[in-house]
């Protein structure tokens, strides 16, 4: 239940974001920000939920629950949640 209701919050913000505020009409300027917001999601979505985070050029996967990645999963957040505003609103 709690994974449907931020990934319902998280598409109705990107939504609200873009229509609102960067207005965007073009299908393309959609397309583009969608891409952009899903490439951020991925870091985000796991680090809110405390689930396995997956990402490039790194050997392991980021648990949770271990302290060594601790740093690593907050870096990858970040990126995910400028990339995943960024793409709302610009």
């Amino acid at each position: 239940m709690k994974t449907l209701l931020l990934v319902a919050a998280s598409f109705a913000a990107f939504l609200g974001g873009g229509v609102l505020i960067a207005e965007r009409p073009l299908s393309e300027d959609w397309l583009w920000a969608t891409m952009l917001f899903l490439a951020g999601y991925q870091w985000v979505y796991p680090f809110l939920l405390s689930r396995t985070m997956y990402t490039l050029y790194i050997a392991e996967p980021l648990y949770a629950n271990s302290d060594k990645h601790k740093l690593f999963r907050l870096f990858h957040f970040i990126i995910g949640l400028v990339l995943c505003v960024g793409s709302s609103v610009v």
